[in-house]
């Protein structure tokens, strides 16, 4: 079940409504935790970069690390039984994993 955190005002205004209403919001906010939304999300498989942009916040000797591909694809098929529209490959520079192809390929599949 989803926790939902209410700010104090948030629930001052909910308290504020009739009994009926209050039926309906928590009706809505129950189907919305039921059939979450598919939403725009990205990743960054990877910190590498070839480049020294001058606005980067990761210094240049820390980009190392890829993402582990079983954890990718653990991602990649949570997103597909959200029914995710839009993914978004980054890093870093997302062509300098290893794996960028296969990572493609299996998007594509899905």
């Amino acid at each position: 079940m989803w926790k939902i955190k209410i700010t104090n005002e948030a629930r001052n205004d909910f308290n504020r409504l009739d009994k009926g209403m209050k039926n309906q919001v928590l009706k809505g906010m129950y189907k919305v935790s039921q059939n979450p939304l598919p939403t725009p999300n990205g990743y960054g498989i990877t910190s590498k970069c070839n480049e020294r942009c001058v606005h980067c916040y990761i210094p240049h000797e820390n980009k190392v690390s890829d993402i582990e591909p079983d954890l990718f694809y653990d991602i990649l098929n949570q997103c597909k039984n959200m029914k995710l529209l839009h993914l978004t490959l980054s890093g870093g520079e997302s062509m300098l994993h290893k794996k960028f192809c296969d990572f493609l390929q299996k998007m594509q599949r899905i």
